[in-house]
């Protein structure tokens, strides 16, 4: 038997109360040890309560879902190859003005309003031909026009089989007039171009071609394609797709080219 067996111990939780530190037996108070832990602990009761963090939140903004059908984009597209006629000739005198010398301080605007009118331009190439496209790969857009009712048989089908059809006809129409505007001013355009990249060296503006069926090819790794989980939002296309005499030496490093979660820049 232990000879410690009949030894009585206190009451421990007790005495720790009731004892008195050596430094409060000399008549000083000694300075108390804060723990922030242990009085967060006390006060909430969990240790899961102790950050003040909020809870991560994704950064992935979402992807629009209100885009319009691509009939609707082609109607905008032909009210902008209205207005662009009148915009580019502005452009064009502003530019034998601005542009006569690199120092002018009016050149730059003239270029970034350019470069803008281009953007707008290559959209509409985009759009126009990646249109049948964004139908396989925009499912809000394809359950938009669903036909889910005709293959249960029930009623109701036949008119959105009816609605879709007379959105394809519709879609169509608009393309073919984009492109028919299109070729009343690509000459001139052209021409323009031509001169400014002549006038400034530092630049090589490219005017792109918009067709009903131009060419989309996959760009490979080796030409610096990059691919992406989505396509762009507005015109359908994947990242690592070009679209002919469109889509040349593109750089796609440092977000000029693609913005994720959204698609191309100059779809944006």
């Amino acid at each position: 038997m232990s000879p410690f067996a009949d030894d009585e111990w206190g009451d421990f939780e007790k005495e720790a109360h009731e004892g008195h530190s050596p430094a409060e037996t000399a008549g000083d108070e000694a300075p108390k040890n804060i723990d922030p832990l242990g009085e967060a602990v006390e006060r909430t009761g969990s240790l899961l309560d102790l950050t003040d963090v909020p809870q991560k939140q994704s950064l992935e903004p979402a992807a629009p879902s209100n885009i319009p059908p691509p009939s609707v984009l082609l109607s905008v597209i032909v009210n902008n190859l209205h207005t662009l006629s009148t915009g580019m000739h502005d452009i064009v005198s502003a530019t034998s003005v601005a542009l006569m010398s690199s120092e002018n301080p009016d050149s730059d605007a003239v270029l970034e309003n350019l470069t803008a009118q281009l953007a707008i331009i290559k959209a509409s190439a985009r759009v126009t031909s990646g249109r049948k496209l964004r139908w396989k790969r925009d499912k809000v857009l394809a359950q938009s026009m669903s036909i889910g009712p005709a293959n249960a048989g029930r009623s109701g089908g036949m008119k959105l089989i009816g609605i879709n059809r007379t959105e394809t006809r519709r879609e169509d129409q608009e393309a073919a007039e984009v492109v028919r505007l299109w070729k009343q001013q690509v000459g001139s355009l052209k021409s323009f171009l031509a001169r400014i990249n002549v006038q400034q060296s530092e630049v090589d503006f490219v005017l792109p071609d918009i067709s009903e069926n131009v060419p989309i090819r996959t760009a490979k790794a080796g030409e610096g394609a990059v691919t992406a989980t989505k396509c762009c939002f507005l015109c359908g296309l994947k990242r690592d797709e070009r679209v002919a005499r469109l889509d040349v030496n593109v750089e796609d490093s440092f977000s000029e080219w693609w913005v994720d979660h959204w698609g191309h820049v100059d779809c944006i």
